[in-house]
């Protein structure tokens, strides 16, 4: 079991690199058109992640104005 577990490893870091890019690139080819192709929903993607970085960006802001103390008017 050991003996074909660093076979299978001497075979597949062995190999030329030349093959292992070309391989990758290959890899690449397949995979680009759904990498760079818009969504289906557009604008209702963008509505989405521009509400979402606003909500986010008030969230932080006002966790950091209640670590300073600006809602406890007492302290």
């Amino acid at each position: 079991m050991l003996n074909e577990g660093m076979l299978y490893q001497i075979t597949r870091y062995g190999q030329d690199e030349e093959a292992a890019d070309d391989q990758e690139e290959t890899r690449w080819k397949y995979i680009h058109g759904d990498v760079f192709r818009f969504p289906k929903y557009k604008s209702l993607f963008a509505a989405v992640l521009g509400s979402g970085t606003q909500l986010f960006t008030l969230t932080v802001f006002i966790f950091m104005l209640a670590l300073v103390g600006v809602f406890y008017p007492y302290n």
